[in-house]
């Protein structure tokens, strides 16, 4: 469980973030919190060696059948908002 916390703290700044969020900032423990979890749940609370395989496969079905197009939707969503990104920061 720590595991899809640390990953949507990461992908959910990734996604939250813009060019005009504050650097250092109180908005960049998110993704700081989300890879310390990540890191402990593997090195303290490892279930086994299969437990992280369950999650990880777990939260790439949700996203294969919850996300519109799935991969691809994602992969779109994520070019869109760099390109996004790229476009306002040469402004």
């Amino acid at each position: 469980m720590t595991t899809l916390l640390g990953i949507v703290l990461i992908i959910g700044s990734y996604v939250v973030f813009s060019a005009d969020t504050l650097y250092p900032g109180i908005a960049n423990l998110a993704p700081c919190i989300g890879t310390a979890l990540i890191i402990v749940q593997q090195m303290f609370f490892s279930i086994g060696g299969d437990g992280d395989k369950i999650v990880l496969g777990a939260v790439l079905a949700a996203i294969l059948l919850l996300w519109s197009k799935g991969l691809v939707g994602i992969w779109d969503f994520l070019a869109t908002r760099t390109a996004m990104r790229a476009g306002s920061s040469r402004s």
